[in-house]
C-alpha cells in the first residue's frame, strides 16, 4: 500500500540529484531485469505470470520440437 508512493518519492529524489543519462541507464537495467526474471500481474482478481524471456524461448523451442517430431512421424491429431 505504501510502496507505490515511496517509489515515486524515491524517483523524484533521484531526478533532483542525478542527470538524465544515469536515470536512463537505471530504467534500461530495470527493464532488462523485468524481462529476464519475469513478473506477476494482478487484474480483476486473477493473478497471471509473464514468463521470463529464457523460459518463454525454451517453451517455444520445445513446442516447435514437438510439432516437428509429430510431422516426422506422420502423427495427426
Amino acid at each position: 500500500m505504501y510502496l507505490l508512493p515511496a517509489l515515486f518519492v524515491s524517483l523524484q529524489a533521484l531526478r533532483e540529484h542525478e542527470a538524465v543519462r544515469p536515470l536512463s541507464i537505471y530504467a534500461v537495467f530495470a527493464f532488462l531485469i523485468s524481462v529476464v526474471s519475469g513478473n506477476y500481474n494482478v487484474f480483476q482478481d486473477e493473478i497471471t505470470w509473464f514468463m521470463p524471456l529464457p523460459v518463454y524461448l525454451l517453451n517455444a523451442d520445445i513446442g516447435m520440437l514437438v510439432f516437428w517430431a509429430k510431422a516426422l512421424m506422420g502423427w495427426r491429431d
